[in-house]
């Protein structure tokens, strides 16, 4: 079974293979998005996808205090419609997709 990597995409084999968070990497690949330090598991943080050495996970999040706004997107409680108990129409499509 030819297994492919998280970052690139391309064939992942044996000798060069990573295994962290359930995904498969070239060594080459790990690399934080911010500085492009290469990363191992104890220097690994991952949110939404996106790879990260904890320094820069720890300076992200601590920017805003939250896993959304530290890491450029809009905060989950501006998800929500001003209607009670109501998700807007694109996270009740996600959910719908989830489930």
């Amino acid at each position: 079974q030819n297994e492919k990597c998280g970052a690139c995409q391309k064939t992942v084999y044996a000798m060069e293979k990573i295994e962290m968070n359930k995904n498969h990497y070239h060594r080459a690949c790990l690399k934080c998005s911010q500085c492009s330090a290469v990363l191992t598991p104890k220097t690994f943080a991952i949110n939404a996808g996106t790879m990260y050495c904890t320094s820069h996970y720890k300076q992200l999040f601590a920017r805003k205090g939250n896993y959304d706004e530290g890491f450029g997107r809009p905060q989950h409680k501006k998800k929500w419609k001003s209607e009670p108990n109501l998700l807007a129409d694109s996270e009740l499509q996600e959910h719908e997709i989830e489930a």
